[in-house]
């Protein structure tokens, strides 16, 4: 069974490229009367399935953050908190694998396929194109030339609606290059956040990843994973509420390389953001920063 979540991204994407097209089309090849009016209602259509796919994938999102069901993340404003205190459309990764990584992980493999599709129909379009529109003007070969073209649009068009399901699928799937798990076993309870930067990359435990008090576990590395030469490494939570105070705390570091900061208090349950400041031995401090979810 596919994913809601992939589902309502397939759906959002097929939505929004149909009423793009459709206005380009009318602007740019055939503004015909006769059409308007219908690929107006088709516009107007298409606009209104992008929106409800859209909310839909956004509460579909907000669901698998807080692990709740659709029903409770609807009516306890859960979709809402995501809407607007994560990054939720504002970042997006580029894919920095080799090719054995293309070929061995979900994402790359996917990535492939999408490429290899995509190829398939610029091929059919070239053949369209060049080989089988010329021969429209040879009055004994039209009806044949016209059946082939209309196989090749619908296996176009087929493989077009492959493409975009591909694309809603990779936008659920970290790129290789940005998967990481945590270097020591996440205690059950505990809030995880991988965070990566150009600079440095921070692995962030906060257990229990809950409200109340609790403590928060560093591992601060580089990109190749040995762990960064710093002076003074500090967390700070910024609460999902403007009107609660940020904490900044002191870590100390533990003989095993991570930093820890005990005694934080976390008033409430919410999508937090932690920042992790580093102090290098040498260089201007660097800043990392993530959402996190942090239970009741």
């Amino acid at each position: 069974m596919i994913d809601p979540l992939i589902l309502a991204r397939s759906v959002h994407i097929v939505a929004t490229v149909l009423a793009s097209g459709t206005v380009c089309f009318m602007v740019l090849v055939a503004d015909v009367p006769a059409l308007r009016r219908r690929l107006t209602v088709t516009i107007w259509m298409a606009l209104a399935l992008a929106i409800v796919s859209g909310a839909a994938w956004l509460v579909w999102l907000a669901a698998e953050i807080h692990g709740a069901p659709v029903a409770e993340v609807c009516l306890n404003g859960g979709a809402w908190t995501v809407f607007t205190d994560t990054r939720f459309g504002q970042v997006w990764c580029a894919l920095l694998a080799g090719p054995r990584d293309l070929l061995a992980a979900d994402y790359g493999r996917l990535v492939m396929l999408k490429i290899g599709l995509f190829t398939a129909m610029v091929c059919i379009a070239a053949v369209n194109r060049y080989h089988l529109t010329p021969r429209l003007a040879a009055p004994t070969a039209k009806r044949a030339t016209l059946r082939a073209l209309q196989r090749n649009a619908l296996a176009e068009t087929g493989l077009g609606v492959c493409v975009l399901v591909l694309v809603g699928a990779l936008g659920t799937i970290a790129p290789t290059a940005h998967m990481h798990t945590s270097s020591a076993e996440i205690p059950p309870g505990a809030a995880f956040v991988h965070i990566h930067a150009t600079e440095a990359m921070a692995d962030v435990t906060i257990d229990p990843g809950r409200a109340g008090r609790t403590k928060a576990t560093i591992r601060v590395s580089r990109e190749d994973f040995p762990d960064f030469a710093a002076k003074e490494v500090r967390i700070a939570l910024d609460p999902p509420a403007s009107g609660l105070r940020a904490g900044e705390h002191a870590t100390r570091r533990m003989l095993d390389g991570t930093w820890q900061a005990d005694d934080i208090d976390i008033p409430q349950s919410g999508i937090w953001t932690v920042r992790v400041i580093v102090t290098p031995v040498t260089g201007q401090p660097i800043v990392l920063d993530a959402p996190i979810v942090l239970e009741r």
